[in-house]
């Protein structure tokens, strides 16, 4: 998991994200190299990102949640496609452990 913290520290270092390695500590590799390309968007993204820092880490890390979860589920598993219809439809359930 990626931690605000830690982006602000690579905000604060890559001169107050001018150089954006916030950026690129959050996978988000096309917009940190215009950000080091153009000096944070000429300085008026760096300071927007101050505010947006703790949203694009949220994102980050729901983002890494949702593939792990999705990685975990077995594929051909008939419970897989598709999600019980109603409290009496078991037929698409996961069999009982």
């Amino acid at each position: 998991m990626k931690s605000t913290g830690v982006t602000y520290l690579l905000w604060v270092l890559g001169g107050f994200g001018v150089l954006g390695l916030h950026r690129f500590y959050l996978g988000r590799w096309v917009t940190g190299l215009i950000w080091f390309l153009t000096g944070g968007l000429f300085l008026v993204g760096a300071v927007i990102d101050v505010f947006l820092i703790p949203g694009m880490v949220r994102i980050e890390n729901l983002s890494r949640q949702l593939l792990q979860q999705a990685i975990a589920i077995p594929h051909g598993a008939p419970w897989a496609a598709a999600a019980p219809t109603g409290a009496g439809d078991r037929r698409l359930a996961p069999p009982p452990a």
